[in-house]
């Protein structure tokens, strides 16, 4: 694991695949070495979903077709983007009960997308 990085990505989706050894995203596939944004600015979540398309290009072509990448495209501030439910650092699998889009904590990213995007338009 890569030193200093954040608690629970280890045992992420992208965790299992660095353990593995099979080829996997890092620090820096995301994230500028030395420029690292804040990610609740709307030109971030505006740039998001394309980031995560990279490597999930058919989820983020269902994602463009959905309600929120259309909001996305109009350039609706305060569409919900791909992190405000599927946590990137600790993406764990729909079963796992810890995992931020398993049924019992869906209204958890909901209303963490609410208040970031309510801190997204106050920067705007």
């Amino acid at each position: 694991m890569p030193q200093g990085h954040p608690e629970g990505v280890d045992e992420s989706a992208h965790g299992v695949l660095w353990r593995e050894g099979k080829d996997g995203p890092v620090c820096n596939t995301c994230h500028e070495a030395h420029a690292i944004q804040d990610p609740t600015t709307v030109a971030m979540r505006q740039h998001m979903p394309s980031d995560c398309g990279n490597c999930h290009e058919g989820l983020y072509k269902s994602f463009h077709d959905s309600f929120h990448g259309k909001a996305t495209g109009v350039g609706h501030q305060a569409a919900a983007m791909c992190s405000d439910c599927h946590t990137p650092h600790h993406n764990l699998p729909e079963t796992d009960p810890r995992s931020s889009i398993h049924p019992d904590n869906l209204a958890a990213p909901a209303a963490r997308a609410t208040a970031t995007r309510a801190r997204s338009t106050r920067r705007s």
